[in-house]
């Protein structure tokens, strides 16, 4: 366990407090890269490394709740998909008080307190997992994505590829389709030679460390069996080129269009403890989620540091 995780041990005995890059929900593709209740007190030694460390990123992340503007859900960062699936119902009531700061892929949005437990609104059926959900004192008038305890991160905006301008639209995606054709050859030689597409992309703005971030798709339109191929590419700019950029993290899943694992850029952020830029990404599965963050080392590589447990059916 890390040092760091000590501390929040005391609280994950009260609560059963995700994922390691350990095991990943699995789903007919390839995959290369709860309301509060009792509080179930589990021995510390169940803890495991997950990759979170506390003193840098904080007891817990926030995730909206659908349809709900007035809750939250606690994503418990020390608990892995064994402990979740073993205790459905988990508490965590040592959040309550804490300050979030809230995100969005374009910036900061604000900050809300979390004060006590909510009733969810999200239909969880038998043998299906869902967070924790707890209240605000305060709702954001504004859309966000993800939050942490307040002055734990700061943000990275990201300009989306909808906000750019026509040349710089087409000088991203001509980018990333050529970073993704340059990439080793997927494992499913059907999409071999196929063209790519760009699905969503987004660049840091002036100030930060540059980035591009793409979601880049591939298909195979065949009636009975269409598939798709999903890319997940963050690169900089090349040291010898600067006019062009480099890939330094992706992540490629394939399979049934209807089941193939997807990803959602939350936003981006860096820890003030570490100054690691970090993206926070969903990643997004047939019948439900989890959430990785994927951090700049000081090697300069891009890794994921860290999964949630898997929530959903």
């Amino acid at each position: 366990m890390s040092p760091h995780c000590a501390r929040f041990a005391t609280a994950v005995s009260l609560i059963i407090s995700v994922a390691a890059c350990s095991t990943d929900k699995k789903s007919s593709g390839i995959d290369t890269t709860a309301t509060a209740s009792t509080p179930v007190n589990p021995p510390a030694a169940r803890l495991v490394n997950t990759g979170w460390e506390d003193s840098i990123s904080g007891p817990a992340l926030v995730l909206p709740v659908p349809e709900n503007s007035a809750a939250v859900l606690a994503v418990l960062p020390m608990m892995n998909d064994s402990m979740l699936s073993q205790n459905s119902t988990v508490n965590a009531d040592p959040l309550l008080g804490m300050s979030v700061d809230l995100f969005d892929r374009s910036g900061p949005v604000g900050t809300v307190q979390l004060t006590s437990r909510a009733q969810s609104s999200i239909a969880t059926a038998e043998g299906c997992l869902s967070w924790p959900v707890l209240a605000l004192k305060q709702t954001s008038p504004k859309t966000w994505r993800v939050g942490f305890k307040r002055r734990i991160a700061t943000s990275i905006p990201l300009d989306s590829l909808e906000s750019a301008t026509s040349a710089d639209s087409t000088f991203i995606t001509t980018e990333l389709a050529r970073l993704a054709s340059a990439l080793p050859v997927s494992n499913d030689p059907a999409f071999q030679g196929l063209p790519f597409s760009v699905r969503k992309a987004y660049r840091s703005k002036p100030g930060s460390t540059p980035i591009l971030v793409g979601d880049i798709v591939r298909k195979i339109n065949e009636e009975a069996n269409p598939r798709e191929e999903h890319l997940l590419v963050i690169a900089e700019p090349n040291p010898s080129d600067r006019a062009h950029y480099v890939t330094v993290f992706h992540s490629r899943a394939a399979g049934s269009e209807e089941v193939v694992r997807t990803s959602d850029i939350l936003a981006a952020v860096q820890f003030a403890r570490n100054k690691r830029n970090t993206l926070v990404v969903s990643f997004e599965y047939e019948n439900g989620s989890r959430v990785a963050l994927i951090e700049r080392l000081s090697n300069g590589s891009w890794k994921v540091t860290w999964r949630s447990a898997y929530t959903g059916c």
